[in-house]
């Protein structure tokens, strides 16, 4: 599965920035494209594969422009928010790794103040 082609696909994908339901879909109009050109191209080189669709990126960006502008933006907005979710739970994750290590730094109970000396 490490042909030229699987490789291709696997950077087209890569390339893609949307949903995985999109993506599937996307990915489905690529297998089109690429079922009719291994037709007439029975083993083809990364080279043939970037004369007939261009680079992976030119080819993620033009199975892109398929996507509705709806998408994309639901998409985007999902993608940030889960950013600041991340960014979120990582602050909070830190500041309790502190404060549990500051507090461990001082004992709770001192024994001293329960045992007077004579």
């Amino acid at each position: 599965m490490n042909s030229p082609v699987a490789r291709y696909e696997r950077a087209v994908k890569q390339k893609l920035t949307c949903t995985n339901r999109v993506r599937k879909r996307l990915l489905n109009h690529f297998h089109v494209m690429r079922d009719s050109f291994l037709e007439e191209n029975a083993s083809p080189t990364e080279a043939d594969l970037h004369d007939a669709f261009g680079p992976p990126k030119a080819m993620a960006a033009e199975l892109s422009a398929m996507i509705s502008p709806e998408e994309n933006n639901r998409y985007q907005k999902i993608r940030l928010l889960l950013r600041i979710v991340t960014a979120v739970l990582f602050v909070l994750l830190l500041l309790a790794t502190i404060y549990v290590f500051f507090e461990k730094q001082h004992p709770i109970i001192v024994v001293d103040d329960y045992f007077p000396s004579p």
